[in-house]
């Protein structure tokens, strides 16, 4: 059994998942603000900038910060009496972690590098392409990020469900040798 966490000890580790977390919220609302903004404008310079502005986001606080939220919210739940697999709604958020984590990594990473290559171009033809069709995907993939984010706060204030109750093991019947 792993050693458990002081008070002391666990209050640094929640207040250092807390910032993680708002980071990565706060980051994951600025460039679904980007694309909004992209998705309003046509001109070449101006979504060549708006890309290389959130790839920097990108690149720094979105991985920085999930990384740090996953690894101090797996760290609090194996050092602390909350256990990784004990209670439902630690359990749901672990889910969402890692599809937010997954979703960030394969899918907006990719498409933001794909506009900002599109909009490198600065030709008008090559952005009308794919461009439209990839930021949609990628503002419904920063929306779905977001709202995964923020219902995982949502359940760390609420704490639905209850404990996760393992099922208990099946009586063995004897069965007569003949």
């Amino acid at each position: 059994m792993a050693k458990k966490l002081t008070i002391t000890q666990r209050r640094w580790l929640i207040s250092a998942h807390i910032l993680f977390s708002i980071i990565w919220i706060g980051t994951s609302l600025c460039l679904l603000i980007l694309a909004l903004t992209a998705l309003g404008t046509s001109d070449p310079s101006m979504l060549h900038i708006i890309y290389l502005l959130a790839e920097v986001l990108d690149k720094t606080l979105i991985w920085g910060s999930s990384i740090g939220a996953l690894a101090t919210g797996f760290l609090l739940s194996i050092l602390t009496h909350w256990g990784l697999l004990r209670f439902y709604w630690i359990i749901v958020k672990e889910v969402l972690s890692i599809f937010s984590f997954a979703l960030g990594y394969a899918g907006l990473h990719t498409w933001l590098t794909h506009l900002g290559t599109m909009t490198a171009v600065q030709s008008s033809d090559t952005i009308q392409a794919a461009y439209p069709l990839t930021l949609h995907i990628y503002i419904a993939g920063c929306t779905l990020e977001l709202a995964a984010l923020v219902i995982m706060v949502i359940i760390s204030v609420f704490r639905p469900w209850g404990q996760f109750k393992s099922p208990k093991k099946p009586m063995r019947m004897a069965i007569p040798v003949s």
